[in-house]
C-alpha cells in the first residue's frame, strides 16, 4: 500500500522483509537496543515518514514485479496436479 512502517522485531525475519523494501533502517531490534533508543527510532521514523514514504513507493515496483512472477509459478505448479 507505500504506507512506511516501522517495526520492533525480535526477529531477523523482519529485517529481511524491510530490506527487500529498501527499509531495513525502519526496523528497531530491542535485543539491540534500549527501550530508550527504540522509542527514539520510533520518534524518528514518525518525523521522516513522508521522506520514508517516497523511498519506499520507489522500491515497491520491483517487489511487486517479483512477487507476481512467483505467484504465477505456484500457479503453473498447482494446475500441473
Amino acid at each position: 500500500s507505500g504506507v512506511p512502517t516501522t517495526a520492533i522485531a525480535y526477529s531477523d525475519k523482519t529485517l529481511g522483509v524491510f530490506a527487500c523494501c529498501n527499509q531495513a533502517k525502519q526496523v528497531a531490534d530491542p535485543r539491540k537496543n534500549t527501550t530508550e533508543e527504540v522509542l527514539v527510532h520510533l520518534k524518528d521514523s514518525y518525523n521522516n515518514r513522508k521522506k520514508l514514504s517516497a523511498t519506499l513507493i520507489e522500491s515497491l515496483s520491483p517487489v511487486m514485479q517479483n512477487a507476481e512472477i512467483q505467484l504465477q509459478e505456484i500457479s503453473k505448479i498447482i494446475r500441473s496436479y
